[in-house]
């Protein structure tokens, strides 16, 4: 198709969006696009909650969650370019106190880190850093998608505490570095560390100086306490079980100790556009600034990691698989209270960020639909029907785990296969290749088999899930089929170091 005239996009945009914020029921939305040929486009709903008769506008602060790894990957690439650092030097040379299993600290790679090709399996360490935060938040309990609450880490509180972690076993890879994609917050927590001691830097002063100064950038922050010096912040939201609307304000913020790198950013969709733009421009042109060279921009997006899914990643940046028509690079993000996205389409203009204030929102429809109307692209063909007869006789039925606290129950029903995620609402899914099924919204189930052709684990939401084995009884054991953290490695792990035990416990979900 031919792509539509951007003078004429502003206000059909706005009336699109409008009937979409309208029908999806969000509370608070910012968009910012460049468009192509250089026009701007802007558009905000909902109000702010430091001043709630105010409306949010394109300055104000939204938690962004995992966007954060694309400022962490261009931080890397900001002091490989300076030759402080290699992309291929080993974890060990940074990291002198960590210890992974069969001492892969020697072979693993801050590209690997980079790319999440480090063989770590799903663990719960972040979630560990994250918990004391949660537990201070009364609605911990009504969320409908429950707390990634990790108590026996919550003792977690900085890198060094995630070194000793890492270090202290407990848990297998799922394969050698370089041979296996699965989505790793801690292998980002790493991250930190090697830009820390690399620059001499905390994380925050090294982007400061680095990356938001030199775009005029001075409003944004890691934790609660820095946005509580700023004015211009969203509310918060997040569907609660038994509530009658689709999102209830849920005002507490999650920090992660002092690990920000993995997903901690508060920032505004118009501080966020400016980064983008640059990133984007770079594709095209060259750049003084480092970072955002040609070099630089090759290094982030070459592509590291074909996903099962078949999706692609490159350096803390998703890039656009093969079969689509027009080329992008991007990142999305989901945390309580944040359903987060940026695309940018480099051959073409465009430049899209989507920040919405709530959980669980449907942050990429909003994306698609700027990008379909602007660009004239087609709508994904998503399947809207019933599943069709489990292709294996159930085969594919079972309970798939990861140790970053994620439970995904494939049942089968009248022949028919369905997919629950932490015993949430059952959802179907149609088997579109071998192995490989998706569900009427569009996300992507593959099953992974051992060289003898046993189903041995569930790729989805960039995550690896191992099957679990099943004892002579029938009964699920604790140990995955695939890497995994062996929980009685860790039982006794929070008295030893002293903190105490919890007034309350709750039950986690990776964010």
């Amino acid at each position: 198709m031919t792509p539509l005239d951007p003078s004429l996009t502003q206000a059909r945009l706005g009336r699109t969006l409008d009937v979409l914020v309208d029908d999806l029921e969000l509370p608070g939305i910012s968009v910012a696009c460049t468009l192509p040929g250089g026009e701007r486009f802007r558009f905000n709903h909902g109000c702010r909650a430091d001043a709630p008769g105010e409306p949010i506008d394109n300055d104000s602060i939204f938690a962004v969650a995992s966007v954060t790894k694309s400022f962490t990957a261009l931080a890397v690439v900001i002091l490989a370019e300076s030759g402080a650092l290699g992309l291929d030097d080993p974890l060990a040379h940074w990291l002198p106190g960590l210890a992974l299993p069969g001492g892969a600290e020697e072979e693993a790679t801050i590209r690997h880190l980079l790319s999440h090709t480090s063989g770590l399996p799903g663990l719960p360490l972040i979630h560990g850093a994250r918990t004391p935060s949660i537990l201070r938040d009364p609605d911990r309990g009504t969320l409908a998608d429950r707390a990634p609450i990790a108590e026996d880490w919550k003792w977690i509180r900085n890198v060094e505490d995630l070194i000793s972690a890492l270090s202290e076993g407990g848990y297998s890879l799922l394969g050698a570095p370089g041979t296996v994609f699965n989505y790793s917050n801690e292998g980002f927590g790493l991250l930190q560390g090697i830009i820390e001691a690399v620059s001499g830097m905390t994380y925050s002063e090294l982007l400061t100086a680095e990356v938001f100064a030199p775009a005029g950038i001075d409003r944004f922050g890691f934790t609660t306490e820095d946005i509580g010096v700023l004015d211009n912040i969203v509310p918060l939201f997040a569907p609660k079980t038994g509530a009658a609307e689709r999102y209830s304000p849920s005002p507490a913020w999650w920090d992660v100790g002092d690990i920000y790198a993995n997903g901690s950013l508060k920032i505004s969709s118009e501080a966020l556009l400016a980064i983008v733009d640059r990133l984007r421009a770079s594709a095209l042109a060259d750049s003084q600034l480092p970072g955002f060279s040609r070099r630089g921009y090759r290094m982030l997006t070459d592509v590291e990691a074909d996903l099962p899914d078949g999706g692609r990643y490159g350096l803390g940046l998703e890039l656009s698989p093969p079969s689509e028509k027009h080329r992008w690079f991007g990142h999305g993000g989901s945390i309580k209270g944040a359903s987060t996205l940026f695309r940018a389409y480099p051959d073409d203009g465009l430049s899209v960020v989507c920040l919405i204030n709530a959980s669980d929102a449907p942050v990429s429809r909003v994306v698609e639909t700027i990008v379909r109307d602007v660009l004239g692209t087609e709508v994904p063909a998503h399947p809207q029907r019933e599943c069709v007869s489990d292709p294996d006789g159930g085969e594919h039925i079972g309970l798939y785990t990861s140790g970053e606290l994620n439970e995904i129950e494939v049942a089968s029903e009248a022949g028919k296969l369905f997919v629950r995620k932490n015993s949430g609402v059952r959802t179907p899914i149609v088997e579109i290749d071998t192995d490989s099924f998706i569900t009427p919204g569009g996300q992507r189930h593959v099953f992974l088999r051992s060289g003898t052709g046993t189903i041995t684990a569930l790729f989805t939401s960039k995550r690896v899930h191992g099957k679990q084995s099943l004892s002579p009884a029938g009964e699920s054991e604790t140990t995955t089929a695939v890497g995994g953290w062996n929980s009685e490695q860790s039982a006794n792990r929070e008295t030893a170091a002293g903190t105490g035990a919890s007034d309350d416990n709750g039950k986690g979900d990776p964010a």
